[in-house]
C-alpha cells in the first residue's frame, strides 16, 4: 500500500514539475528576441566589419573507419562462424570498421577589433569598481549550404553474390553515399569563447556582465540590441540571404584581462556542429558505458590579435585584429623559486652570470629590489642569442620522445644550433613535448628540394615569420583560421595564484 502511495505521490510531483517547465519554456520562446530587434541600425565603414564565411566541408560529414567499441569490444562474446554466410558479413566483423555520418550545418560570423573600455561595475557590497572591460561586438548569419549525407541509389559499387537471387537477373547492390545540400528554417548559435593571452599562458571565458551592454553601445555609437552569451544561445538565427541578410548581433565581454597581455587569440565554438572524436579505452570490456574514453573535439574558430601591452605603453589601449608584421621577440617567463638569485638565473639560461643586470633591467616593473627575489614571481628572460631575421627555417612538430638531439640527427643540424632560435628550450636540462613547434634553421646553399614543394613540412620560412606563428601555435601563414580543440578544459582567471595544470590544447587542423 505504501509503494502505491509513494508511487503516485512521485507521479503527481513529476507531472507538476513537467507542467511548470512548459510554462517557463512557453515564457523564454515568447520572449525569445529576433533578428528584427537585434543589430545596429547605422551603416559601417568599409573595412570595420571583419567576416569569416561558414566552414562546411563533405570530409566532416563523415569520420574515418575505425572500431566502433561498444560493439567491437564490449560485445566480444557474439564472435561466431555462420555457416552459410562469410564471416565478415557478421555484427562483430562490421564493428572493426564503421564510418560515422553526420548533417553538417555552419553560420557566418562578422567581428568588429577588440576594444577595451572602463565600466563602473557593482559589487556584492554594494559599492562600484571601475574596472576595464574587453569586449568585441559580432554578427552571425544562417545562410543554409548544409550537408546531409544520403544514399546514391544510382551507383552501386558492390554486389553480395550470397545473397543474390538466382531468379532475379540484377543481384543485390550495396548503395554509395553522397552529400546533398540542404537549408533549415533557422540554427541556434550557441557561444563559447575563450580568450587567451599567449605568453602568460592564461585563458578568459566570456562573461555576462549587464551593466557594461550600454556603454558598449553608447561607446559604438550603435542602435538596436545587443545579446549577450545567454541571450544569444536562446535566439533563433533565421535562414537569410547572402545581401540582404541582417544577422542577429551580439557582444562578448571579458574582465580582469591581465593588462601584460601582449598576444591574443580569441577561440570561438559553436559556429558549426563539426566535431570529430577518437577512442583512448583499448580496455573496453563487456558491460562498460556507451562512450567510455571518447574524446570529443569541436570545429572552432580561432581570431588573432596582438598589442604592445600596458608594461611597454601605458597609454597604449589599441589592439589589433591579426598577426604582427614585425619582428615577434618573446621573452621566456620563467617562475621564481625559492633560494634563487639573478646570477644564477643567468647563469642556467643565458650560460653568463655576469649578464643578471641585463634580466633586471627587462624586469623593473616586477623585481625592486635585485638582492632579494619573491618566489612565485613571474620574471621575463633575455634572449641568449642574436640572430639573423631573415634566416630560413623549418618547423618541426615534436613528436613522442623526441629530444633536442633526436631532431638535430633528423635534419642533420648541430644541438646548439637548434637551441639558438628555440629560446624557450635553451636551458641545458630543457627538452620539448610532444605537440610543440620547433625552429630548425636552415642552410638555403644545401637545401635539396622534395618532389612536392608544395607540402606544408617541406615549407620553407624565414625566422621572423616562423617566430610569430610558433606563438600563435599555427603550423602555416596561410593556413585554415578554423581548427579542433577540446569540448571541455580549466578557465584561469585573473589570479596569479591560480594553477592551471589543464589548460584545453588548442592544435592547429592540418588543412
Amino acid at each position: 500500500m505504501k509503494s502505491n502511495l509513494m508511487t503516485k505521490s512521485v507521479t503527481n510531483v513529476i507531472n507538476s514539475l513537467t507542467i511548470l517547465t512548459m510554462l517557463l519554456v512557453g515564457s523564454l520562446v515568447a520572449q525569445q528576441p529576433t533578428a528584427q530587434d537585434s543589430g545596429p541600425a547605422r551603416p559601417l565603414t568599409v573595412g570595420v566589419l571583419k567576416t569569416v564565411a561558414p566552414d562546411v566541408h563533405d570530409g566532416d560529414t563523415v569520420s574515418l573507419p575505425g572500431p566502433l567499441m561498444e560493439l567491437a569490444k564490449g560485445r566480444a562474446h557474439l564472435d561466431w562462424q555462420p555457416t552459410f554466410t562469410p564471416k565478415s558479413r557478421t555484427l562483430l566483423a562490421r564493428a572493426q570498421s564503421v564510418q560515422m555520418r553526420h548533417p553538417i550545418w555552419g553560420l557566418e560570423f562578422s567581428y568588429k577589433p577588440l576594444r577595451m573600455l572602463d565600466v563602473d561595475i557593482p559589487q556584492t557590497s554594494g559599492k562600484m569598481i571601475r574596472k576595464t572591460i574587453w569586449y568585441m561586438v559580432y554578427r552571425v548569419r544562417y545562410l543554409g549550404g548544409e550537408l546531409h549525407p544520403a544514399f546514391d541509389r544510382s551507383k552501386p559499387y558492390a554486389v553480395d553474390i550470397n545473397r543474390a537471387d538466382p531468379s532475379n537477373p540484377q543481384p543485390l547492390r550495396y548503395e554509395k553515399y553522397k552529400v546533398d545540400r540542404k537549408q533549415q528554417k533557422f540554427r541556434y548559435f550557441m557561444p563559447h569563447m575563450i580568450l587567451r593571452s599567449h605568453r602568460l599562458n592564461k585563458e578568459y571565458l566570456d562573461q555576462i556582465i549587464p551593466v557594461a551592454i550600454d556603454e558598449i553601445k553608447k561607446e559604438e555609437n550603435l542602435n538596436g540590441r545587443l545579446l549577450n552569451t545567454v541571450e544569444m544561445s536562446g535566439t533563433k538565427i533565421p535562414l537569410e540571404d547572402l545581401e540582404t541578410g541582417k544577422g542577429v548581433w551580439g557582444v562578448a565581454t571579458w574582465e580582469d584581462v591581465d593588462p601584460r597581455s601582449d598576444y591574443l587569440s580569441l577561440y570561438i565554438q559553436g559556429l558549426t556542429n563539426a566535431y570529430r572524436f577518437t577512442d583512448t579505452a583499448a580496455d573496453f570490456a563487456q558491460g562498460e558505458p556507451l562512450g567510455k574514453g571518447r574524446i570529443f573535439e569541436l570545429k572552432t574558430l580561432q581570431v588573432n590579435f596582438y598589442r604592445p601591452g600596458d608594461t611597454r605603453d601605458l597609454s597604449e589601449d589599441v589592439i589589433y585584429e591579426g598577426m604582427p608584421t614585425e619582428v615577434v621577440r618573446p621573452n621566456i617567463l620563467y617562475t621564481i623559486q625559492q633560494g634563487d638569485n639573478l646570477k644564477f638565473i643567468a647563469h642556467r639560461f643565458l650560460s653568463d652570470q655576469t649578464r643578471w643586470q641585463e634580466i633586471h633591467q627587462t624586469n623593473t616593473d616586477i623585481i625592486t629590489n635585485p638582492e632579494k627575489l619573491e618566489p612565485g614571481r613571474v620574471i621575463r628572460l633575455p634572449r641568449r642569442f642574436e640572430y639573423s631575421d631573415l634566416q630560413a627555417t623549418h618547423l618541426h612538430i615534436t613528436e613522442e620522445g623526441e629530444t633536442v638531439q633526436v631532431i638535430g640527427q633528423l635534419y642533420q643540424v648541430q644541438e646548439k644550433s637548434i637551441r639558438a632560435i628555440n629560446t624557450d628550450l635553451m636551458a641545458s636540462d630543457n627538452q620539448p613535448i610532444r605537440g610543440q613547434i620547433v625552429l630548425v634553421p636552415i642552410n638555403l646553399r644545401r637545401l635539396q628540394l622534395p618532389d612536392n614543394v608544395d607540402e606544408d613540412f617541406f615549407k620553407v620560412y624565414t625566422l621572423r615569420q616562423a617566430e610569430i606563428m610558433k606563438l600563435y601555435g599555427m603550423k602555416t601563414i596561410d593556413g585554415s583560421q578554423w581548427m579542433f580543440s577540446g569540448v571541455t578544459g580549466s578557465i584561469s582567471r585573473n589570479s596569479d595564484d591560480l594553477v592551471r595544470e589543464s589548460l584545453p590544447k588548442f592544435e592547429p587542423m592540418t588543412p
